[in-house]
């Protein structure tokens, strides 16, 4: 029996990956079609595919909107993308860097190294090397190195929350390192619908979700961290280092958390708050009724359309 159910649960990840970015590409390529969201309607200025790090010769790459009226400095985003460490981009995910340079923001918008062809750290790593490449280079599009928010969206999310975390927490590797010994903290941080925890996904096995998702979440897992244990993947886990005894160096920063009451993921969120409220950090959750996974990246649902508000209520005050 092993033999039949393991091909057949293979098979099943392979095509469920490639129908969520189908699905992915065709929602992203139906909102450049879509006047409200063309950039140049806001002053928005794209510099597309900066080159912010190079590996086996080849290079890593990020896109910068810049708002309207750059004269004073302006606050920045560091936005990682979601897709379980294997899937999209930059250019899937462009509409963020509209909605958040539409508000104000120079929006760093980056790729990373994919798995399972690039498992772990390379996608921690190369988030790590774009936040130094933000305080290196970001005030020559009207930033303020000293004002940048690390934000991401489900896989994106764990990145941007291990960033955040390098920054407080001193870690052993050259690239976190960097982070932490850098000019400047991050002063915000932004988690929407995230996956925070990748080792143990059987954890959700135990929290009964539907078997298609648990199967997703393995694969995400397997994919990245090809077997590796927590302790040698640490940066994968922000849950367990902020649900860990061990106390920051430097105090951690404001964030802003959110997911839908439906996502399958959610646990990882519910843990998010609890400890943020257990350690004093300053810090707003909201569960979007209704809704599912990454929901805010489909603005022409009602919920997507509050979380935003939500979001940019919270986060411009403190930036």
């Amino acid at each position: 029996m092993q033999l039949i159910v393991d091909p057949i649960v293979w098979v099943w990840r392979g095509l469920f990956a490639r129908v969520v970015a189908i699905v992915g590409a065709v929602v992203s390529v139906a909102m450049r079609l879509d006047p409200r969201w063309w950039p140049w309607r806001y002053g928005i200025r794209v510099h597309r595919g900066l080159v912010y790090a190079t590996h086996d010769g080849k290079p890593v790459r990020l896109d910068v909107y810049c708002p309207k009226n750059t004269e004073t400095a302006k606050p920045v985003v560091l936005y990682m993308h979601g897709g379980g460490f294997g899937l999209f981009s930059r250019t899937s995910h462009w509409l963020v860097g509209v909605r958040f340079a539409a508000a104000g923001f120079v929006v760093c918008n980056i790729d990373y190294r994919l798995a399972p062809k690039n498992p772990y750290p390379a996608a921690h790593e190369d988030a790590c090397d774009a936040y130094m490449w933000v305080l290196n280079h970001v005030s020559k599009y009207g930033g303020d190195p000293s004002r940048v928010m690390v934000a991401g969206e489900s896989a994106g999310a764990n990145l941007a929350m291990a960033v955040l975390l390098a920054s407080s927490f001193r870690g052993e590797e050259a690239w976190s390192q960097r982070v932490f010994d850098a000019k400047y903290q991050p002063c915000m941080g932004v988690s929407m619908s995230g996956l925070l925890q990748v080792s143990d996904p059987h954890r959700f096995f135990r929290l009964g979700i539907a078997a298609w998702a648990r199967s997703r979440i393995c694969a995400v897992s397997q994919n990245y961290l090809q077997g590796r244990r927590p302790a040698l993947a640490r940066w994968a886990d922000p849950l367990l280092i902020l649900e860990s005894d061990a106390m920051p160096d430097r105090p951690l920063p404001p964030m802003f958390v959110g997911s839908g009451a439906c996502d399958p993921i959610r646990d990882d969120t519910l843990r998010l708050e609890g400890i943020l409220r257990v350690r004093g950090v300053n810090h707003r959750t909201v569960f979007y009724p209704g809704e599912g996974h990454i929901f805010f990246m489909l603005p022409w649902r009602e919920q997507s359309r509050r979380c935003w508000t939500d979001l940019l209520s919270y986060v411009q005050p403190n930036l």
